[in-house]
């Protein structure tokens, strides 16, 4: 939340008109403490976000698009426009009026405008107060009544020195996609079944709902119940709500990610409960949800580091301290580099020089990874458009940077700021950016390719679904996960499932690239199976924008197919 200097939080009234303000390019500023309080986010946050992905969940933004949204888009006055939204749980009514600003000589300055909390005209005192503590689609608690359930429930477990509870959070994934593909109608079935499913598999548990696609579970633990028979009857639980739905003829699986924490065991108060559960949440949903995740202190202080290495990253690309180095890939039967890869590292004072996977973490701890990918890409466009030949430049793109549902737009200021050819850029995804699939991602990447990008998918073959999206997506190129080159020369599938992808990338006739090449008898087989795109350390390590040339000029000694 925004705060005075005193530390004490401004009152803000229903109807008060607040002020705010956009930049050219929509983003939020001069944000105040009043905007903070009525949003329910802190100023920080807010300073990261459009007006639509302040007040939109990704979900709606098609409908936002067409509506408000295309009035800021042709910057007309907006007058008097309701506007919904959840805060904390709550539904709320916002009355919004701006204008657009132009400076003297004729340049748009971004909006204007005010903003008003106008629920109680909307709806009935009655409705309010049920609207703040039920959800209207499923009756359960909102945050706000669940959280005081969960308060009430551990001060009794407490009061009458009970075993104690489970805090079971469920993220229930693709619901975004769900409601964009099919309607919201669609997806208001299918919720209401997955809670049924919920409340049969916790029978007799407090259950709420937390937001959109997030629950929670308040499960009673028993005296003869360990660690390991709590985590085995709640993977039941997670196999009962996962089982295939069938709407509108589709079968749909609709997977889970599950977080626990144990009071009083793992904390003392209802609010450490919840943080700790949410920490434990988060851990699974980055492996992907394929076990339910208990908390662990360790998570703790790992979450902190981030936290605090999150602000001293934000600081070190304010400087421009990070390096982007540069990884060849080469075609192996020409010895020629085919195009490079651009990478980041952190020279961090305390820690050393930090690779990618410690860099985004860090850059995810606290909303920053559009910013990251933002950088490293104009600096790369920058540096390598400086070569005294032409090579083609790959990067990475996060899942969060499309959120924001401009990414088209930024990178192709930067190609026009740094004067690199569109056609010459690689953009890399991953199917977590494909498991967000709505019509807005997919106008995203149309946008792309538009530009004249090329698409390839990044870690094809360890998805669960890489198929799937592979024939949802137009991309150009795939590049095949490092973890099969590893086992490639032992007996096993990994031989099977390359030459498998292989073979399909030749009938789509797509690019194929593969990674984490380490050795002359792994360059040779990949070779000898139509795969001459490598990359890899055998082939050669990232270096900095000076050296690059001379690896260019080097390449690799040509490895002609037997």
């Amino acid at each position: 939340m925004g705060r005075h200097a005193n530390g004490a939080q401004p009152t803000v009234s229903l109807h008060d008109r607040i002020g705010w303000q956009s930049t050219a390019d929509g983003r939020l500023a001069r944000i105040s403490d009043a905007l903070c309080v009525l949003l329910g986010q802190d100023r920080a946050t807010l300073a990261k976000k459009t007006m639509r992905q302040a007040l939109v969940p990704p979900s709606e933004w098609r409908p936002w698009r067409t509506g408000i949204g295309a009035m800021l888009g042709q910057r007309r006055p907006i007058v008097d426009h309701l506007h919904s939204i959840e805060i904390d749980g709550v539904p709320r009514w916002l009355n919004i009026s701006a204008m657009p600003a132009f400076d003297a000589e004729g340049r748009y300055r971004g909006y204007r405008g005010t903003i008003a909390d106008v629920t109680d005209r909307v709806l009935t005192p009655g409705q309010i107060e049920q609207s703040a503590l039920r959800d209207r689609l499923t009756g359960l608690p909102l945050h706000a009544e669940f959280v005081s359930r969960l308060t009430q429930r551990c001060e009794a477990a407490r009061a009458q020195a009970e075993p104690g509870i489970a805090l079971v959070l469920i993220h229930f994934r693709r619901l975004q996609a769900i409601n964009t593909e099919l309607g919201h109608a669609t997806g208001d079935i299918l919720i209401g079944e997955l809670v049924e499913r919920m409340q049969g598999a916790f029978t007799g548990c407090d259950t709420g709902r937390l937001g959109s696609g997030r629950f929670g579970v308040i499960v009673p633990l028993s005296s003869s119940e360990d660690t390991s028979q709590l985590l085995i009857r709640i993977a039941h639980a997670k196999r009962i709500i996962e089982a295939p739905s069938k709407l509108l003829g589709i079968r749909l699986t609709t997977l889970t990610d599950i977080g626990i924490a144990t009071f009083p065991a793992q904390a003392g108060v209802s609010g450490d409960l919840l943080r700790r559960a949410d920490l434990a949440l988060a851990y699974a949903q980055k492996e992907m949800g394929r076990l339910p995740c208990l908390f662990h202190p360790d998570m703790e202080a790992e979450s902190r580091q981030h936290i605090r290495m999150g602000w001293e990253l934000e600081q070190s690309i304010a400087n421009d301290a990070l390096l982007v180095v540069y990884q060849a890939i080469f075609d192996v039967r020409s010895g020629k580099a085919a195009f490079v890869e651009a990478l980041v590292r952190w020279p961090h004072p305390v820690h050393g020089t930090l690779g990618g996977g410690d860099i985004i973490a860090a850059a995810e701890s606290t909303g920053y990874t559009d910013a990251l990918g933002l950088y490293v890409l104009r600096r790369a466009c920058r540096e390598v458009i400086g070569l005294p030949y032409a090579i083609d430049l790959s990067v990475n793109v996060s899942p969060s940077q499309f959120d924001a549902g401009d990414l088209p737009e930024k990178i192709a200021e930067i190609l026009a700021d740094t004067g690199f050819p569109g056609n010459r850029l690689i953009v890399e995804i991953t199917e977590n950016i494909c498991l967000r699939v709505s019509a807005d991602t997919q106008d995203q990447l149309r946008r792309l390719r538009d530009l004249g990008v090329r698409l390839f998918l990044d870690d094809f073959g360890v998805g669960f679904s890489s198929l799937i999206y592979l024939n949802q997506f137009d991309v150009d190129g795939l590049k095949i996960d490092g973890s099969f080159v590893q086992s490639l020369l032992d007996r096993g599938k990994a031989k099977a499932i390359v030459s498998a992808i292989a073979r399909l990338a030749h009938d789509l006739d797509l690019s194929l690239t593969i990674e984490k090449v380490e050795n002359e008898a792994q360059s040779r087989w990949l070779a000898d199976h139509g795969i001459v795109w490598q990359q890899g350390y055998h082939l050669g390590r990232p270096c900095p924008i000076a050296m690059l040339p001379n690896v260019l000029d080097a390449g690799y000694p040509p490895n002609t197919p037997d």
